[in-house]
C-alpha cells in the first residue's frame, strides 16, 4: 500500500452527518428487505461507494476491486455507529433464517430417517398388521408409526403431523418412493374391505330397509312403548311384586290389550295367547335395556314361597 492509499484509507472518507444520512437511506431501502445487520452493512458498502464515486471524494483504490468499500473501512464505521445499528438493524438475517429452515425441512420430510429405520418400519409394520397386508393399510399404519417414531427420538417434523396425529402426504410420498421395491410386493387388494363387502352381500335383502320406527308403527311408537313400561312399574309397585320378571309378564298382557283396543295391527299370536309373544318382548327388552336394569331382580312372590 503506498502513502497516500494509506493516508486515504485512516482518514474518514465522510463526516458524521454524511455517515447517519448512509444509515438513514440503508434503512429506507431495505425496508421491504431483509433489515438484518449483514446484509444492510453488505448494501452500505455498495451504496458508499457509489457515493464517493459520485462526489468524486478521494477515497483508497482498494475500493474498485470489488467496487465497494473495504472490510477495514466498514469496520471502522461500525465502531462509530454501533449504538444506532443496533438500533435500526435487526441480529438475525431473514434471508439466512429462512434458506437453513427450508434446508432443515427438506431434509426432515424426505431424509428424516435412515433406509435402514425405514425398512425396519415397513418390515416390523408387516409382521403387526396380520389381518390385512396391502399397501392401502399399511401405508396408514406407516404414517402413524413415523410420527410416533419422529416424536419420540425427537426429530424436526413439520407442525401439520402434530394435527393429523400422522405424518404427511409428501413424506409418505417419498417414503414409497425410497422403498419401491417392497411396496410393489404388497397386495392392492384390502382385504379388510373384501371381507366386509362379502358379509354385506350376505346379508338378508330385508335387512335395515326399515328404520327402528317404521318397525314398530304397526303396533307401537317409541313413546308408547315407554308409556306401557312406565304404566307397568306403577302397577307393579302396588301390586304384590315389582321385579323385572314380573313387569315383563305384566307387559305383555298390557301390550295386548293396548294393541286390541286402539286397534293397532299385530300377530295373530297374540289373540291365541292373548298376550304379546316373547319375539316382541325380547325386542321390548334390547330397546329398553337401561330403563329395565333399573328395576329389581329378586321376585318377591318366589322369596314367598317355602
Amino acid at each position: 500500500m503506498d502513502e497516500d492509499e494509506k493516508n486515504v484509507s485512516t482518514s474518514k472518507v465522510f463526516t458524521e452527518e454524511e455517515e447517519v444520512s448512509l444509515l438513514k437511506q440503508i434503512t429506507k431501502c431495505r425496508q421491504s428487505l431483509c433489515m438484518c445487520v449483514s446484509c444492510s452493512m453488505n448494501e452500505l458498502k455498495n451504496l458508499a461507494y457509489q457515493i464517493v464515486r459520485e462526489k468524486k471524494r478521494p477515497y483508497p483504490k482498494s475500493w474498485n476491486k470489488n467496487q465497494q468499500t473495504n472490510s477495514e473501512w466498514l469496520k471502522k464505521f461500525k465502531n462509530r455507529h454501533s449504538d444506532k445499528i443496533a438500533e435500526l438493524f435487526l441480529p438475525i438475517c431473514k434471508v439466512e433464517f429462512t434458506q437453513a429452515l427450508m434446508s432443515e425441512q427438506q431434509f426432515s420430510s424426505k431424509e428424516m430417517f435412515t433406509f435402514g429405520q425405514e425398512q425396519a418400519m415397513l418390515t416390523y409394520i408387516k409382521l403387526i398388521k396380520k389381518n390385512c397386508i396391502c399397501k392401502n393399510c399399511i401405508m396408514k399404519k406407516i404414517a402413524v408409526e413415523a410420527y410416533r417414531i419422529a416424536r419420540e427420538m425427537g426429530k424436526y417434523y413439520p407442525e401439520s403431523w402434530d394435527a393429523d396425529k400422522q405424518a404427511g402426504r409428501d413424506w409418505l410420498k417419498s417414503f414409497e418412493e425410497r422403498n419401491r421395491d417392497e411396496i410393489l410386493k404388497l397386495s392392492p387388494i384390502c382385504e379388510a374391505e373384501l371381507s366386509q363387502e362379502t358379509t354385506n352381500r350376505q346379508r338378508s335383502p330385508l335387512e335395515e330397509i326399515f328404520t327402528l320406527e317404521e318397525e314398530l308403527e304397526e303396533i307401537f311408537t317409541m313413546e308408547e312403548e315407554r308409556s306401557l313400561l312406565k304404566e307397568v312399574k306403577e302397577l307393579a309397585e302396588k301390586g304384590f311384586c315389582d321385579c323385572v320378571s314380573c313387569v315383563l309378564e305384566e307387559l305383555k298382557l298390557l301390550a295386548y290389550e293396548r294393541a286390541w283396543g286402539q286397534i293397532n295391527p299385530y300377530p295373530l299370536l297374540w289373540d291365541t295367547n292373548q298376550c304379546a309373544d316373547h319375539v316382541w318382548l325380547n325386542k321390548f327388552v334390547i330397546r329398553h335395556d337401561s330403563e329395565l336394569a333399573k328395576i329389581p331382580t329378586v321376585c318377591k312372590i318366589n322369596l314367598s314361597r317355602p
